[in-house]
């Protein structure tokens, strides 16, 4: 299990990227790399890599706040595309007023393969992220 986080009070996300963590509040043995099913580097990096078949389960929550008046998507995405039923949308109606936004998913990754996950802002403009957190964890 991983549990990643962006340890600086805000963080704000251009259109069409990814969200960064630059830390863990749990991070197993089995999530380390080389060492397991997951390949991630703490050092700003919004790219989360399963290595191993499998079932897993990821969650994500934040504050967002848009930099312009409008709705806020935001998406969990394996290689770029979004996956039905990680999408995250709120109002966005005032800029630096922040609504919390959560998703979770089941997501299995195929044999001899691995899958490539992120959290992607997909609103036209940026948007300021406070206390975001993502968990993976390996069901089966």
């Amino acid at each position: 299990m991983i549990n990643a986080i962006n340890t600086n009070p805000v963080q704000t996300v251009e259109a069409g990227a990814n969200v960064l963590f630059n830390g863990t509040n749990v991070r197993t043995n089995s999530c380390k790399p080389c060492q397991g099913w997951l390949n991630f580097s703490t050092l700003n990096s919004g790219i989360f890599e399963i290595t191993k078949a499998g079932i897993y389960e990821i969650h994500f929550n934040a504050n967002v706040s848009p930099t312009v008046a409008g709705q806020i998507t935001v998406n969990i995405t394996n290689a770029g595309e979004n996956i039905i039923g990680g999408e995250m949308q709120t109002a966005g109606t005032t800029p630096d007023t922040f609504e919390n936004i959560a998703s979770e998913i089941l997501v299995q990754v195929p044999c001899n393969c691995c899958d490539i996950f992120t959290i992607k802002n997909n609103t036209d403009n940026p948007v300021v992220f406070n206390n975001p957190s993502l968990t993976i964890e390996r069901l089966a």
